[in-house]
């Protein structure tokens, strides 16, 4: 196996596992999903509820941060394990849809726990944070490879 095959081979491994810990967030009853932003806002805003923020919106903010930092790492896992066989057009196309599929699909397990919804509006956060992803994947992969290209050279 080539280097480039063993790196798109690592990332896809690390990038289902990324997806299936999503999966794990998502399957969460209503309840268990808020204990869990509770306790991140306390623990990280905790000083801002101190001095009077408003709780609710802080862990609105910090449930949509969440999401588009999870998918962030998703797209980037993703674009790094195709861009390491395919720089081109394919390669970013073919991140971005298994992207899509995934922010989607994400979102639609929320209708099987109790107290959880699917929202459209997640949606979008979620393939914005993976896009952002893939475009950093995309953006490693070009200097990368130009770095590679320019050490064979020499």
């Amino acid at each position: 196996m080539n280097r480039h095959r063993a790196r798109a081979a690592v990332f896809g491994m690390l990038s289902i596992a990324w997806v299936c810990a999503m999966t794990w967030f998502s399957m969460q009853s209503g309840e268990e999903s808020g204990a869990l932003s509770g306790k991140i806002v306390d623990g990280l805003l905790g000083w801002m509820l101190a001095r009077g923020a408003d709780a609710e919106k802080i862990e609105f903010l910090v449930r949509k941060l969440a999401h588009f930092g999870m998918f962030a790492l998703s797209g980037l896992l993703t674009g790094m394990s195709l861009f390491s066989i395919g720089r081109g057009r394919g390669a970013l196309m073919a991140s971005l849809g298994l992207e899509a599929v995934i922010a989607v699909s994400n979102e639609l397990v929320q209708l099987l726990p109790e107290g959880r919804t699917c929202s459209v509006r997640d949606m979008l956060i979620d393939f914005s944070g993976a896009a952002l992803g893939v475009g950093i994947a995309m953006l490693i992969s070009r200097f990368g490879g130009q770095k590679e290209r320019q050490g064979k050279e020499l």
